[in-house]
C-alpha cells in the first residue's frame, strides 16, 4: 500500500511540472534583461549570457542577425509573458523552463520562446525561437495565388501517333 502511494506521488509531481515562484521571477527578470539588451542592440551580452550550448550550437553573428531582424519589426508593443505558455522539465542535463512572450507590431505577430536552464538557481538561455510576420515586412500577408492553368505545364507524356489505316506495317 505504501509503495503505491509513493509512487503515485511521485508520479504526480513529475506530471505537475510546476515551477516556483522564485524561479518564474528569476525567469521573468532574465527574459527583462535580455528584452533590454535587444533593444538597444546589445546582442552580444545576450549571447554570452546564454548557456555553453547555446553558444555551441549557434554563431554570435547568426544570433545577432536574428536579434536585428526583430529589432527591425515595425510598430511592435513591448513584449508580454502568455502566463498560460509554459513548460517545465528535469532530465538529466538539467532543468529547463521554456515560456512565450508575444507582441504586436503593424506586420502582424512576433512570438518569441525561450527556454532557460536554471542553474544554482540562475536561469541560462539555452533555446532562443521566434517566429512571425512581422519578420517579413516585404509580405503581404496574402496567400500565393493558385498557379493559373497556363503558367503550370502539364506533365504528361506525349501520345503516340497512330499510322493511319491502310499503312500499318
Amino acid at each position: 500500500m505504501h509503495v503505491r502511494l509513493f509512487t503515485a506521488a511521485v508520479t504526480a509531481a513529475a506530471l505537475c511540472a510546476c515551477v516556483s515562484e522564485a524561479d518564474m521571477s528569476a525567469i521573468e527578470r532574465a527574459a527583462a534583461s535580455f528584452h533590454q539588451h535587444q533593444a538597444a542592440g546589445e546582442h552580444r551580452a545576450n549571447y554570452d549570457a546564454a548557456d555553453a550550448t547555446f553558444r555551441a550550437a549557434l554563431p554570435a553573428a547568426d544570433f545577432e542577425r536574428i536579434n536585428e531582424a526583430i529589432r527591425n519589426a515595425e510598430g511592435c508593443s513591448d513584449p508580454v509573458r502568455d502566463p498560460m505558455n509554459y513548460r517545465s522539465s528535469a532530465t538529466t542535463s538539467g532543468n529547463f523552463v521554456m515560456v512565450v512572450y508575444n507582441r504586436t507590431c503593424t506586420g502582424g505577430p512576433l512570438v518569441e520562446q525561450f527556454t532557460f536552464k536554471i542553474v544554482g538557481g540562475v536561469p541560462r538561455l539555452s533555446g532562443y525561437y521566434v517566429s512571425g510576420m512581422a519578420l517579413f515586412p516585404s509580405a503581404t500577408g496574402q496567400p500565393a495565388a493558385p498557379p493559373t492553368q497556363s503558367a503550370a505545364p502539364e506533365n504528361k507524356a506525349p501520345e503516340e501517333e497512330t499510322p493511319p489505316p491502310g499503312n500499318r506495317t
